[in-house]
């Protein structure tokens, strides 16, 4: 103080005339010091901020409307009017002690900053500023004291003649003010940008854009939302999208910048221990860091949120040292009146600041969350179209989608919720610092000892979680995996009638998952309960230290009892949080690794395949290749898939056939030409873009027409000539709706001929340089086989000025390609023109006569020919007769004799195509959509009560009872009977003072005390135990009852619901209903029931608020039921956009070769973008709305603090209630604000995780087949059958 008494002329502050002032008084030192200072070092601290986000803006600059005009000549008048004041110090016009003078210079340097930064943010188009807000709030706070003190000059004088240069002063304090106020109106309303202003009110762009600071913080521009969710379902169109900054394409294009050179680095480390013969699966390499590199992506989220926590937590513990002042406010009559109305407004702006801070602090880390998804989600998709063969014998498809469903999630879980593991230690520590203030070292150190207690058990939990965690995830990715290859093959599990042995496997891998999951609850229920009892304890022991130390002096009062309790509390929900925060980063750390594992997989090499113009268009030097790398293990090799000193020259416009025995290599050496393999020597060079048309046909679930255009702009004329080539025009001919069909997913609604014929017009369409035909035509008819010869692959068809390689296995195409390459072993046995190999009579002539002897086999075997046309037959049999001019032998064989036979018998083949006529009674059925899947089905409006009824019956009726009984009857009575036991026991320092006999003893107060605690923590102990056997026993009959549907569902289910649908309700859907539901589910119940505990209290304590509480309860029902109309359609939403990811996922990794080989990588990772800005949109305006809601609950639960602190006041100084009992009203209506963000968060959780019931009960209720075995009585003889027979009668069906 010795600083201001040098500067001042007047004491900074008069407490004698405050406490006998009507009203607060500050001094002119105050006014001259404090004040002007306080919005002077804010801007300071924060101009750099401001300037950093002008700079990286990089918008246009404002545009000029009226009210930027008007706000800027506001500010320069106020610019002008603080230079005149500064100059009245410097000319002597103020009395002479130099706080006058430094006011007036800090007043100056303010308004000059705040002038800059007005012109700064307009040139950058900064449409808003909080900066720029706040300080103008702060100038016209900082002056208030000064208009009071010009206030009471007029009262004592009417014209300021004692006040040197009165009137001068008072015009310049006054207009200025008046400027301050209109400014800080004008900034409630955020300036126009130029990009923005011609937009429309129907456009989608993000309102938060175009907000204002306050306009963003009360989240008022958001509040169009739930208004709209609210009068009816909300859809995709009714959301808003994306800021540009958090979509996915940007913020992956971030993540390859730094991906890229880290994962190089990685490779060469890797090559480099392989060759030095360094690798020990003991030790393993070092993986790149996957959070450092999330971190330094999300930085902007992550730094502001950390700005936040601090002023978060200052206007947290502000709280309960106003508390504390208050209720010895209450507790000493003599103090002023204002003091108590003073403080409790002072409880009701500290509480409604915090809560507008850390609504904001979770709209960002949320926000950082989400990035984060937005990051992984496209980054393993890449990954996948990259993996190696040996990586993908690794990674099937279902531990691909569990790395995005699960893992992904729980990365995104930790970035939400990670925070808190440095805010709850902070709050910890600021709180044992205040209990340090009021019960001294030793009451401290007592609680605080036993508290530390948690920290071994906690180390040993969490070693004990991370190793069952890391067991389940295995497990869990065993479950997906396998059913993942049932979906695949479900007609074939259907046809041998598999099922119950399928669904056994299955319940076996679950039955050892939930084993781990089992022993996982039981370890949260002895963390939950230990964390929740030894807070109490600590408590406890803090209060019987310190009275028993000195019972006279160490009277516990009721400001110390209330404060410490209130603290203790805040102590208590950090430390019950942090179990789970603890399982979070457990879980977490496991993900993260199993991420990394996968993005650090072996990819195929790029340079694999050199590409270059020479003048052939296929060149392999030399070259041996394998599936997987040589360093793998000897098992792991396999010379079937081997390929060795492979040497081949293709010109271009050349028509090769390669032929073989199976395994021969065939397909191998179109997966060497097109970079699949692993080039261990030599050189691959092809010349030109290339297609590929698989063996097995990869059919997407999309129209016909966007089949064959594969992504290509659609040219009438080519679609055309490659539709009737390709032999599909009788085809669309019976589809419903033409080439407008949809196709089912793998193609399920064609043929295996019809899925060949789309495959190999996919492949023609693209009109690329070389392609690569892996046996295209076997699938279909021989005449079908024929017509695609010849107007598609043969030297008159539609590639015949292409690059051609046929893999083939049919020999009356082999006259009329220009080589032959024949593979045996790995290896090219031979090579030439057909009469050159025919000449040689060497390898291809035996693989000709080993086909021969098959034929005739066949033949013989199902007693009829093999159904070619006359122009294959002449082809097979000239082949034959060029074979027997080498080898007589041939001559011998039957099949001569029968294709000579068949030859001269004239038989004629039903034409190709014959002319189709048109059935009525399918024109409608054509002329419809021709969807063939189903949308998925979004539920609407509230979830059904039996939805709740199925979670609940599977739980366990008596066990959902017991466990509430124990939480709501037991928890909750003993913690009101102790809460007003110690506001009772609180009384005695008064009965004391005034030398009234106390009824209790402190050893009687501390042992009932303590019983009340032992007693609250045995309920919640028994119940934590319910909700762990609970949640166990709905999983195993939840997920059982979901395995055995779906395994009985017909096959028109599966032929109308994409496998990548299924599979999000056994991965996702079930991660919710093991993990997350159950404890969200309890935290809902516990938080509502210390809801209604602490309103109850307050109610009992203070009877004049009983109208208040219950007007505070409807509008917290009236709000929330507004609100959940949104938040669950849009967690139905999120659901649904979550599936299509998967969906897409899974057909990509199925056809990652075809994808690679068409060069379409790229457009289908833009899908995979769109689908995951889709997803995220629908989160994040479903965040908006929850956090518009919660501004506003917490308003409410401010106001509630605000009527009970005025109430505590009023009655304490006019009524007849205690100051013990007021002080625990007071107590509870301050954790009301805590309990209910706490509540709406978990409650929104609970909504978004019950829609997973939602959805699994959806499928539960599907129609399914009749049951696998008969009644017994209704059971055949045993002998049964005693033939096989076939019978159709009127039979037809359709997809």
């Amino acid at each position: 103080m010795a600083i201001f008494s040098s500067i001042c002329d007047t004491p900074l502050w008069n407490y004698t005339d405050s406490i006998n002032a009507s009203f607060v008084v500050f001094s002119p030192c105050f006014q001259n010091t404090i004040c002007p200072l306080i919005p002077s070092i804010f801007l300071a601290c924060l101009t750099p901020f401001l300037v950093g986000h002008c700079v990286i803006s990089r918008e246009p600059p404002l545009k000029w409307t009226k009210r930027l005009k008007y706000k800027v000549f506001l500010t320069t008048t106020a610019f002008v009017l603080s230079f005149a004041y500064a100059f009245l110090a410097f000319d002597g016009w103020l009395p002479d002690a130099i706080s006058y003078t430094l006011s007036a210079l800090l007043t100056f340097f303010t308004m000059a900053m705040i002038l800059l930064m007005t012109l700064l943010c307009q040139y950058n188009g900064i449409v808003s500023t909080g900066v720029l807000h706040l300080t103008w709030l702060l100038v016209v706070i900082s002056d208030i004291p000064q208009l009071l003190w010009w206030n009471e000059q007029f009262n004592e004088q009417d014209d300021l003649s004692q006040v040197s240069h009165g009137w001068p002063r008072f015009l310049l304090f006054i207009v200025r003010f008046i400027l301050e106020v209109q400014l800080t109106i004008l900034h409630c309303f955020a300036d126009v940008h130029n990009d923005y202003s011609s937009l429309s009110a129907n456009d989608k762009m993000l309102p938060e854009l175009k907000a204002s600071f306050l306009n963003r913080i009360t989240y008022w521009w958001a509040a169009e939302l739930p208004a709209k969710g609210y009068k009816k379902p909300l859809t995709m169109d009714d959301l808003w999208d994306l800021n540009t900054r958090d979509r996915s394409h940007q913020l992956y294009e971030s993540w390859c910048k730094l991906w890229n050179p880290i994962f190089a680095d990685y490779q060469r480390k890797e090559s480099k221990r392989e060759s030095e013969d360094q690798r020990d699966e003991k030790q393993p390499s070092n993986m790149p860091p996957l959070f450092r590199l999330l971190v330094r992506l999300t930085w902007r989220t992550i730094a502001v949120g950390f700005v936040l926590v601090l002023p978060m937590q200052f206007f947290n513990f502000s709280k309960p040292y106003l508390l504390r002042i208050l209720i010895d406010f209450l507790d000493h009559q003599d103090q002023p009146l204002w003091k108590g109305v003073f403080v409790a407004f002072l409880m009701f702006a500290a509480s409604s600041v915090e809560s507008l801070i850390t609504n904001r602090y979770y709209h960002e880390f949320c926000r950082g969350g989400f990035n984060v998804k937005s990051i992984l989600y496209p980054a393993i998709f890449s990954k996948a179209l990259r993996l190696s063969n040996a990586s993908r014998k690794l990674k099937t498809s279902g531990e691909i989608v569990n790395l995005i469903s699960v893992d992904t999630n729980r990365v995104e879980e930790l970035w939400n919720n990670g925070i808190f593991l440095i805010v709850a230690p902070v709050k910890i520590i600021i709180a044992t610092a205040m209990i340090y203030q009021m019960l001294g070292a030793a009451a401290t150190f007592a609680g605080i000892g036993i508290l530390s207690l948690l920290i071994p058990m906690t180390i040993v939990i969490v070693r004990w979680q991370k190793k069952l965690s890391t067991q389940g995830m295995k497990s869990k990715d065993e479950r997906l995996k396998l059913m993942n290859e049932i979906l695949n093959g479900i007609k074939v599990l259907k046809l041998y009638a598999w099922e119950p042995s399928m669904e056994k496997l299955v319940s076996d891998i679950r039955r050892k998952e939930m084993n781990q999951q089992k022993h996982l609850v039981y370890t949260r229920v002895i963390e939950d309960t230990a964390f929740f009892s030894i807070p109490f304890i600590a408590t406890m022991a803090a209060f019987a230290t310190y009275v028993l130390l000195d019972p006279v002096e160490h009277a516990l009062t009721p400001s110390k009892a209330f404060v410490s309790v209130t603290l203790f509390n805040w102590i208590r929900w950090p430390l019950m949080s942090m179990p789970n925060l603890v399982v979070q980063v457990v879980k977490a750390n496991v993900s993260f690794k199993r991420i990394v594992e996968f993005l650090v997989s072996e990819e195929l090499d790029p340079d694999a395949v050199e590409m270059s113009h020479n003048e052939n268009a296929i060149e392999l030097c030399d070259c041996t290749l394998m599936w997987s790398h040589p360093e793998a293990e000897e098992e792991e090799q396999s010379d079937s898939g081997c390929l060795k000193n492979l040497t081949l020259n293709v010109r271009r416009g050349e028509l090769i056939a390669v032929v073989g025995k199976v395994g021969a290599g065939k397909s191998n050496l179109l997966s060497a030409i097109m970079g699949e393999m692993y080039k261990t020597s030599g050189r691959i060079i092809v010349g030109g873009s290339l297609c590929y048309a698989p063996q097995q046909a990869w059919i997407q679930n999309m129209s016909l027409r966007d089949n064959v255009l594969f992504g290509s702009p659609f040219n009438q004329e080519r679609y055309d000539s490659v539709i009737e080539a390709c032999a599909l025009l009788p085809d669309l001919a019976v589809l419903p709706a033409g080439d407008s069909t949809e196709i089912g997913e793998k193609g399920i609604n064609l043929s295996g001929g019809q899925k060949a014929r789309v495959s190999l017009a996919r492949a023609v369409y693209q009109n690329h340089d070389i392609y690569l035909l892996d046996d295209p035509i076997s699938a279909v008819d021989s005449h079908v086989a024929r017509h695609l010869f010849d107007k598609v692959i043969g030297p008159s068809g539609i590639l015949r000025d292409k690059t051609r390689i046929l893999v083939t296995h049919s020999l009356a195409y082999l006259k009329h390609v220009d080589k032959i390459v024949v593979m045996q072993d790995g290896c090219i046995s031979e090579l030439g023109s057909y009469d050159q190999l025919i000449a040689n009579n060497g390898a291809f002539g035996e693989l000709l006569k080993e086909f021969l002897t098959e034929l005739a086999e066949r033949q013989k075997s199902e007693r009829s020919l093999i159904d070619y046309d006359d122009k294959c037959n002449d082809d097979i049999l000239d082949v034959l007769n060029d074979l027997a001019l080498n080898d007589p032998s041939v001559l011998s064989s039957p099949l001569i004799a029968r294709q000579t036979s068949r030859q001269s018998t004239g038989h004629n083949i039903v034409p190709s195509f014959p002319e189709l006529k048109p059935d009525n009674s399918k024109a409608n059925d054509r002329s419809s959509s021709g969807m063939l899947i189903e949308d998925e089905e979004v539920e609407t409006g509230t979830v059904a009560w039996t939805v709740y009824g199925m979670y609940v019956r599977a739980a366990g009726l008596i066990t959902i009872a017991v466990n509430m009984a124990c939480l709501i009857l037991g928890h909750g009575g003993f913690e009101i009977g102790g809460s007003f036991w110690l506001a009772d026991w609180s009384e005695d320092a008064d009965a004391q003072t005034r030398n009234a006999t106390v009824p209790f003893s402190i050893q009687q107060r501390i042992g009932i005390y303590g019983a009340f605690g032992m007693g609250q923590a045995l309920f919640f102990g028994a119940s934590t135990l319910c909700v762990a056997i609970g949640s166990y026993r709905a999983s195993r009959k939840l997920h059982d009852a979901l395995v055995h549907t779906v395994m009985r569902s017909p096959m028109s289910f599966f032929d109308t619901t994409p496998l990548g649908r299924i599979i999000n309700r056994f991965s996702k859907d079930m991660e919710n209903v093991d993990d997350h539901l159950p404890y969200d589910m309890q935290r809902s119940i516990s938080l509502l029931n210390d809801m209604f505990i602490s309103l109850l209290i307050i109610s009992i304590s203070t009877p004049a608020l009983i109208i208040g509480v219950i007007l505070v309860a409807a509008l917290y029902m009236i709000i929330y039921r507004y609100y959940m109309r949104v938040s669950r359609q849009a967690n139905r939403l999120q659901h649904t956009t979550f599936s299509f990811i998967c969906s897409h996922l899974q057909d990509s990794v199925v056809g990652a070769a075809s994808i690679r080989a068409f060069r379409a990588q790229h457009r289908f990772y833009e899908k995979m973008t769109q689908l995951t800005d889709r997803n995220v949109c629908v989160e994040y305006n479903g965040l908006l709305c929850n956090r518009w809601m919660e501004v506003r609950t917490e308003l409410v639960s401010n106001l509630l603090i605000l009527g009970t602190a005025l109430a505590a006041v009023y009655l304490g100084r006019f009524g007849a209630i205690s100051a013990g009992l007021l002080g625990l009203s007071i107590s509870y209506a301050l954790n009301i604000s805590d309990y209910l963000f706490e509540l709406y968060w978990n409650m929104c959780e609970v909504e978004t995780n019950i829609v997973s019931i939602e959805r699994i009960k959806d499928y539960i209720s599907n129609t399914t087949e009749a049951e696998w075995e008969c009644p017994p009585e209704k059971k055949p003889p045993s002998a049964w059958p005693t033939h096989g027979s076939i019978k159709f009668n009127g039979y037809s069906l359709r997809y």
